[in-house]
């Protein structure tokens, strides 16, 4: 479980693009979108780049499943993300696979 303390604009948008989601028993929890995910992965990877396998497999994971499920990927929020961190042609490469 991650716990995200939101008083950064970007991160108080992230948190008011939540979702909610059933589990089991009538227990309900938010979570972030597919997008907002990769973006905390990306800025991971950045301050840690000794996870970049990692993270660089867990932002794939995330753009196959929601391809998978039939989602349409928000490629403009994530180029938000990948702008920030100066990681563009990542992008670029991410969107010929997944988009």
């Amino acid at each position: 479980v991650d716990i995200l303390i939101a008083f950064r604009e970007i991160s108080r948008n992230m948190l008011s693009r939540r979702v909610r989601k059933s589990l089991v028993n009538e227990l309900e929890t938010h979570t972030l979108l597919p997008e907002d995910l990769i973006g905390l992965k990306l800025q991971a990877l950045i301050n840690d780049p000794s996870r970049a396998a990692q993270e660089t497999a867990d932002i794939s994971s995330l753009l196959e499943a929601s391809k998978r499920n039939g989602r349409t990927i928000d490629w403009e929020l994530l180029d938000e993300y990948f702008t920030l961190f100066e990681r563009t042609d990542h992008l670029e490469t991410l969107k010929k696979t997944y988009g």
